[in-house]
């Protein structure tokens, strides 16, 4: 069906459906989708911008919600949205600590409520008063909000029930009144029915307020979203084959894993589709009704040569079963295997990043759970590897014993024959950069750009030492490879500061220069340049870094998925991506999910 073919109902259906479910990124691209065939649909735009908003991406909510100059659509829900996202600035920012900022936030809150008289906007402005030391006005709204949601009690649109109960909750926990909140926690509770992205902003506003109440946050308990989990485990060793995973122990192995995600309450997994432990965690998580989210390191065909015949009959229909019933598959590379376990690894990190993301969007306990013998690591991928690098996070884990190693011949998945290919691949991060305006420099303007413009970003490179593994310029252009995501993010984001405080008055150039970076990450190519008679770097990872860049806006640093998913598991919390949209690279080299890689003020929330 053509994109036009679909009404704006079955968009707006579409859109709020995933933002009930916390895939605020794919309702993103469904509401930007929409707005292609209904531009003015304000219901579309709002979406989109919640969306974005209840992402953690904050600046791009508010640069869109302007953009949409949907402060002027006059409605409550739009109106709310606008005084939504300061106060979600208040509570990501330094403004924490200026009582004026929360103050701004509950006004803006407290002008929609005269408008419109609803309780969602009074409750907000009451929370609001709350954290800037206004005590009568906070009580005041607390009444009034309460109020309201007990006169609105006819209203039995979606989630009604659910947003007036969760209303009287925080009403009453504002008002110190335990016992009303504690029974109006539990009735919200009760018709949360999957909007697990509404539970999650309910409970994320409840737990600042127990916490500056210092109050038991167990009270909040009823809210609380499935868990997620990330997944791994060895493949199994199919009749007379060895291996660490025996085929005896198979069934052992699957009640355990059903015991697991019983115990957690596991809603979302988050892993791939080896024979094996990861088959095995898929089909519990599906039996159960949970969502599976599937990540394959490279070329679906040749990931079964290496990862799923070997485990013997049958597996290959089982993973197809998985695979049709999987909410969402990702494709770690569009590269062949050559050989080259480090794919595996990669794999492995994205899938962690997706789950870590997940778990913050719903504000939802995230554990590991692995089918492991308890060995150390021997290889660069593997069990073992994630093992080590999810407990270096300090993240919770449960490990399954699948037994004593099956004896017999030599694993099937050793004797697969793969192309290999006689260069090193490893994955690392990559930027790309150039700067506006170089075109227009005349010769005279030369010596300057290259000393004051090009030197300058030199020396915010040199900061961090070896950790640049290779670095490059054309005229204006940079490129470079880093040993790691975190230290490629805080470089990408210095050299941008750097440019941007760059005072052009010292020195008399036509046009001020401003930077576009585009970063990813992926195996990338180490081999030996046979002109410069030197070690060089290349592969896709750097081609599409390269496509990404001319479509940066100057100023800002792209980053794609991967690396996102990367840095969520890798960077401190200093750091932040915000979802930017599926857009158009360069050269008609395809569409990829793009974020804008920010500097955070204040630390991110931490997992449930």
């Amino acid at each position: 069906m053509a994109t036009n073919d679909i009404t704006v109902e079955a968009w707006l259906e579409k859109t709020a459906a995933e933002i009930r479910s916390g895939e605020f990124l794919m309702a993103y691209d469904l509401a930007i989708r929409g707005l292609e065939s209904y531009p003015e649909n304000n219901l579309l735009k709002f979406q989109a911008v919640l969306a974005l908003a209840r992402s953690g991406a904050t600046e791009r909510a508010e640069e869109l919600y302007g953009a949409f100059e949907l402060q002027n659509a006059g409605t409550e829900d739009t109106s709310s949205l606008g005084a939504r996202i300061a106060k979600d600035k208040f509570f990501a920012g330094a403004g924490r600590a200026n009582p004026n900022d929360s103050s701004r936030a509950a006004q803006l809150y407290q002008e929609v409520f005269e408008k419109s008289g609803g309780y969602y906007p009074a409750i907000n402005a009451a929370t609001m008063w709350f954290f800037s030391g206004d005590t009568a006005n906070c009580a005041r709204m607390a009444d009034l909000a309460r109020e309201r949601s007990v006169a609105a009690e006819h209203d039995d649109g979606p989630q009604a029930h659910y947003w007036r109960a969760a209303t009287r909750a925080e009403a009453s926990l504002l008002l110190d009144e335990l016992d009303e909140a504690k029974s109006a926690i539990e009735e919200a509770a009760n018709h949360v029915n999957g909007d697990y992205s509404a539970a999650a902003s309910t409970r994320s506003q409840l737990l600042r307020i127990c916490a500056e109440m210092e109050l038991d946050i167990g009270l909040l308990d009823p809210l609380k979203p499935p868990s997620i989990i990330y997944y791994s485990g060895h493949m199994i060793a199919s009749a007379g084959r060895s291996g660490q995973f025996g085929v005896d122990s198979e069934e052992v192995v699957r009640s355990q894993i059903d015991e697991l995600l019983k115990k957690y309450d596991v809603g979302f997994g988050f892993g791939s589709l080896a024979c094996g432990s990861d088959i095995l965690f898929a089909e519990a998580l599906l039996a159960r009704g949970a969502e599976v989210h599937a990540v394959i390191p490279f070329h679906l065909e040749e990931f079964k040569e290496v990862s799923v015949y070997p485990g013997g009959p049958g597996w290959n229909e089982r993973m197809d079963d998985c695979l049709a019933r999987a909410t969402a598959v990702t494709q770690a590379t569009t590269g062949a295997y050559l050989g080259d376990d480090s794919l595996f690894n990669y794999a492995a990190r994205i899938a962690m990043g997706f789950a870590r993301i997940k778990a913050q969007n719903l504000s939802a306990d995230l554990n590991m759970f692995a089918v492991w013998n308890g060995q150390k690591p021997k290889f660069q991928a593997g069990t073992a590897v994630d093992v080590a690098f999810w407990r270096a996070q300090k993240l919770s884990i449960e490990t399954i014993d699948c037994g004593p190693p099956a004896k017999g011949s030599a694993n099937a998945a050793a004797s697969t024959k793969a192309k290999k290919h006689n260069l090193t691949r490893k994955i690392y991060p990559v930027v790309f950069a150039d700067i506006k305006g170089f075109s227009k420099l005349l010769d005279n303007d030369l010596a300057d750009f290259l000393e004051k413009v090009m030197g300058r970003l030199g020396g915010a490179m040199d900061k961090y030492g070896d950790s640049v593994l290779f670095r490059n310029t054309w005229g204006d252009a940079v490129h470079a490879v880093f040993d790691d995501v975190s230290t490629a993010a805080k470089c990408a984001l210095e050299m941008q500061k750097a440019l941007h405080e760059l005072d052009s008055d010292a020195f008399k150039l036509p046009v001020r220069p401003e930077m576009r970076m585009a970063l990813d990450v992926g195996p990338v190519f180490e081999g030996y340049d046979f002109i410069k008679k030197e070690k060089t770097y290349f592969g896709s990872t750097l081609t599409r870094a390269a496509r990404m860049e001319p479509i940066t806006p100057v100023r800002e640093v792209f980053v794609t998925e991967a690396f996102a998913a990367l840095s969520a598991m890798e960077c401190t919390d200093d750091i932040r991506c915000e979802y930017v949209g599926h857009l158009p690279l360069a050269n008609a080299y395809g569409d990829l999910r793009m974020y804008l890689l920010r500097q955070n003020s204040a630390s991110r929330r931490t997992e449930g």
